[in-house]
């Protein structure tokens, strides 16, 4: 995928008092397995409405290519006409192309923002605001060009496991719409012509460039409803035990965790634990965002004190005046 310094300069971390303090002490970062985000529609959305409209174009573009040849229309005579032709091919594909993806990756997500205004980038977001409550929240505020050299340097610690980071493509109506991003149109395509080249030719080879978009789109499709944070997400995604056992060799994998939230032990894995860089200082903050709450001036200083003590002694720390009460 791009470079999403080339778009943002800036990416807003939002968190709650413990998350600072541990992301801060630790110079790491928790990406939490998908299924326990707070959207039911995670990693279902693309496959529920998304990918079945790309296999269904897969299968026109290969039908016309050749629809000529005597074993289709042997088939398509067989089948009871070309609708029906084309139906059962689609069901063929569908279900196998939906479970090796999901099935063979586990995704973990770390969620960042970007500020759509000067306001927002000054003062934050009102929606994530609200959703820490009388507790209040904070923004951290990463340098993108510096945050994606370091996590240039942690895939070098890993292998056989997919790291991506990207924007999140909001869909209003996913049976219709192809995405704004020349990244998503190219995934698309790279997805749509080679299931088509498989179906013409039969050879197995033209589907190995699809799994990674596929999952790409998958770990990135989101209901419109949540438009307004304008996502960025870092994806870190576990291979199936059933992959590493057979290939150890091609895999060095990072260790998951599990924290308790809500009564539940939720997995998470670390970023940026194995650098060689010290602890002290090693994250791109740029600046730390407090939230709206009636104790800003003790958490400004308990939030520089804070930065100081790990080595952050140089990033600003700044309150935001949007007068949320925080009920």
């Amino acid at each position: 995928m791009k470079m999403v310094s080339g778009e943002h300069s800036e990416i807003f971390h939002y968190t709650n008092g413990a998350g600072l303090a541990g992301i801060v002490s630790s110079g790491t970062l928790r990406t939490t397995h998908i299924e326990f985000l707070n959207d039911h529609e995670e990693y279902r959305l693309f496959f529920r409405a998304i990918l079945p409209r790309m296999i269904r174009s897969s299968v026109e573009r290969a039908y016309e290519a050749v629809r000529t040849h005597p074993f289709v229309t042997h088939d398509v005579r067989r089948a009871g006409g070309e609708r029906a032709y084309k139906q059962k091919k689609f069901d063929e594909l569908l279900p196998v192309f939906a479970h090796w993806t999901r099935e063979f990756n586990a995704p973990y997500v770390a969620s960042f923002c970007v500020p759509e205004t000067r306001l927002v980038a000054e003062h934050g977001l009102l929606s994530q605001w609200r959703a820490y409550g009388p507790d209040g929240g904070y923004a951290m505020v990463f340098d993108t060009a510096r945050f994606e050299k370091l996590l240039f340097e942690e895939g070098t610690q890993i292998r056989g496991m997919v790291l991506f980071m990207g924007d999140v493509e909001y869909y209003d109506d996913p049976a219709l719409d192809d995405g704004q991003y020349p990244e998503t149109r190219k995934n698309r395509e790279t997805v749509v012509s080679n299931i088509a080249k498989f179906l013409a030719s039969g050879e197995s080879n033209d589907l190995a460039p699809i799994f990674v978009p596929i999952h790409q789109m998958g770990c990135t499709t989101k209901h419109w409803g949540f438009r307004e944070e304008r996502e960025v997400r870092l994806v870190l995604s576990q291979p199936h035990p059933s992959l590493v056992e057979a290939l150890p060799d091609e895999h060095v994998l990072k260790t998951v965790h599990h924290v308790l939230k809500n009564g539940a032990a939720v997995p998470y894995m670390a970023l940026f634990d194995k650098l060689s860089c010290p602890v002290q200082g090693r994250l791109p903050l740029k600046r730390v965002l407090i939230g709206p709450h009636a104790e800003n001036s003790n958490r400004k200083l308990a939030t520089e004190l804070l930065l100081r003590n790990y080595g952050y002694t140089d990033v600003p720390v700044t309150v935001s005046s949007i007068p949320y009460r925080g009920r």
